[in-house]
């Protein structure tokens, strides 16, 4: 068994994906001490870079690559299964997803392929609008 990448919480519950022969996503609730696991849809779990909450239900965020692009597919959980809710895409920019903000905002991390630095960006789900932040963020 091995712990692929990511976890949260949803609701009290406590999420996290793994892989044995299979990828999982592995729930616990503290409240009544209850293991569940459910199948990730095929071929995401190495690209997994977060386990978020979106709208009261829990959500992964992978990153994909297409060639040279990159893309966040995001699937939420509904009624232990997973379904495609977006994906985010914006050509010559690598992206690292950094959570969710309010209900319907996806907060980026952008790094531009000729730029030494990224900065922190908005995407609106419903608008389809990305809004850069003016924020550089700083790695370690």
């Amino acid at each position: 068994m091995k712990w692929v990448c990511g976890y949260g919480m949803c609701n009290g519950v406590a999420y996290c994906t793994m892989s044995n022969q299979k990828d999982y996503l592995v729930s616990l609730d503290a409240g009544n001490e209850v293991f569940q696991e459910i199948q990730l849809p095929e071929g995401i779990a190495g690209g997994i870079k977060s386990v978020e909450e979106y709208k009261e239900s829990i959500c992964l965020l992978p990153l994909n690559k297409d060639g040279q692009e990159e893309h966040i597919n995001i699937w939420i959980l509904q009624e232990k299964s997973f379904k495609n809710l977006v994906t985010v895409g914006f050509p010559g920019m690598s992206l690292t997803p950094l959570g969710f903000r309010m209900k319907n905002e996806l907060l980026l991390e952008l790094h531009e392929k000729d730029s030494k630095g990224s900065d922190l960006a908005i995407y609106n789900l419903e608008s389809k609008q990305l809004t850069q932040t003016g924020i550089r963020l700083v790695k370690n």
